[in-house]
């Protein structure tokens, strides 16, 4: 239904952001480790 669906999208959104913070977290972290 519907409110399945949303709580399906608020969850896929969390997941997508999770991964997205800690990717760049990673990716700038490699880009200071480089810079030093």
């Amino acid at each position: 239904g519907r409110e399945s669906f949303i709580i399906f999208g608020d969850d896929l959104f969390a997941f997508l952001f999770d991964n997205c913070c800690r990717y760049s977290h990673a990716f700038a972290k490699r880009l200071f480790d480089d810079a030093e």
